[in-house]
């Protein structure tokens, strides 16, 4: 087991599984941009012969990197791949597994097109959903996943703070009021 710290999904040596924790898949343009392309939870699998980190910037380079304290399970590559030959099901479980983890990529593409208050209150609701209300991303952090300013954040997530529904501390973000940040986002 491997304590995620900045895996490159391109590493075609390795199938990693998520056993425990958040990890968060960076997308790096050629030009330098970089945005979350998907969230990854226990379960989840990617590098190796499932590399699949595709986004709005093309084959963007991308890097995965824990958002809370992740254990990983890592199978070389050329295991994987006899595992998958001789046993059909396999395959179709870490196909049933893949097809989900494009679902929650196209749906976090998606959100991209949403103003900076939305992708900001989708993404902050999603780590809620993973980690709980005290999400240990710095705004810098969090501008670095959704590929905008950090100036930015702050101006979107401050009608939430001074209404009392999220609270912003040096160490990161915590979800006040589930509820009514659910109603806010639905509004947007």
């Amino acid at each position: 087991m491997a304590a995620a710290e900045g895996i490159d999904e391109s590493d075609g040596a390795w199938l990693w599984i998520v056993r425990q924790g958040v990890l968060g898949v960076f997308a790096h343009s050629p030009e330098g941009g970089t945005c979350a392309a998907e969230i990854l939870e226990p379960g989840d699998m990617f590098g190796g012969c499932l590399c699949a980190c595709r986004s709005s910037l093309g084959r963007a380079h991308c890097e995965v990197r824990a958002l809370i304290p992740s254990d990983l399970v890592g199978v070389p590559d050329e295991a994987v791949r006899g595992c998958l030959a001789e046993h059909p099901g396999v395959t179709e479980a870490i196909l049933a597994a893949q097809a989900g983890r494009l679902l929650r990529a196209v749906e976090m593409s998606a959100s991209r097109s949403d103003s900076p208050k939305g992708r900001l209150l989708h993404f902050i609701l999603r780590l809620d959903s993973l980690v709980g209300p005290v999400i240990p991303l710095k705004r810098r952090e969090l501008a670095a996943a959704l590929g905008l300013s950090t100036e930015t954040i702050i101006r979107a997530m401050s009608p939430y703070v001074r209404r009392g529904l999220l609270n912003s501390r040096r160490g990161g973000v915590t979800v006040v009021d589930r509820q009514a940040l659910r109603r806010a986002a639905a509004a947007l």
